[in-house]
């Protein structure tokens, strides 16, 4: 009963962040965290930890993500599958890179896809498995830390798998963003055109989605395309009233 307690107040929390209620996203995962701990349930205490410190990386708050990542993983190993696992060691990877410490980040990133491997999200641990398939996890999360240290290029094509293994799934809004993620990367390399079809397509992938995630995903594609709106790129023209028109219609 507790541990199911746990995962409703973790799924709260997750609802708040993705409507950028950041304080009350941390009371809920702060409320898990106190669950799991009340259940004796070492290894879902450990995967409260790990969203703790993906939510001080998201807000800026780095002083204590490195020490939450750590954390998590001495309390999940041994005590969950190696695919389970790779969920905790990609967390450290990004908080490594959150430190400035790239070198070690991309090595744990690389063990973190290793124990990822290409399977699914069956035979995960539940309260693991209700996030998508860890290798989508995985590729989402070694994109944004390839985002960090500027190599667009590994970023765009881990974007791209994050995008491709949550496509088609319930994780529908994991999908568009990646995908808005992706287009960034492109951008960056210059590819405006490549990037204003990837953009497109997350328009596509979010319609019908509430989310303030989404919405903030949309106007920076337009602040991306109207600094070249002026050299009369006819895609990223098109984007941007695509991209208005969404707005507009937004839930």
């Amino acid at each position: 009963m507790l541990t199911s307690a746990a995962s409703l107040a973790y799924l709260s929390g997750w609802k708040a962040y993705d409507a950028g209620e950041m304080g009350l996203a941390q009371r809920y995962y702060l409320q898990a965290y106190a669950l799991t701990k009340d259940a004796g349930n070492t290894a879902h205490e450990a995967f409260t930890l790990r969203i703790l410190a993906y939510h001080g990386m998201d807000n800026g708050r780095r002083e204590h993500v490195l020490g939450l990542a750590d954390a998590a993983l001495e309390r999940a190993r041994g005590r969950v599958d190696r695919v389970t696992e790779s969920l905790f060691v990609i967390c450290r990877a990004r908080a490594l890179a959150s430190m400035g410490q790239a070198s070690q980040s991309l090595t744990e990133a690389d063990r973190a896809r290793t124990l990822a491997g290409s399977t699914g999200a069956e035979g995960m641990t539940g309260w693991a498995s209700m996030w998508g398939a860890a290798s989508a996890n995985v590729a989402s999360q070694t994109a944004k830390i390839l985002d960090s240290i500027g190599d667009f290029r590994g970023a765009e094509r881990h974007h791209a798998g994050a995008r491709r293994r949550y496509s088609g799934t319930e994780h529908q809004r994991i999908a568009a963003l990646s995908a808005a993620a992706e287009g960034h990367s492109q951008y960056q390399q210059g590819q405006i055109e490549k990037a204003c079809a990837t953009w497109s397509h997350a328009l596509d992938t979010m319609t019908g989605i509430r989310s303030t995630r989404t919405l903030k995903a949309v106007h920076a594609m337009r602040s991306a395309v109207n600094q070249v709106k002026d050299r009369a790129v006819r895609p990223a023209l098109d984007l941007d009233e695509r991209a208005h028109i969404w707005l507009c219609e937004a839930p």
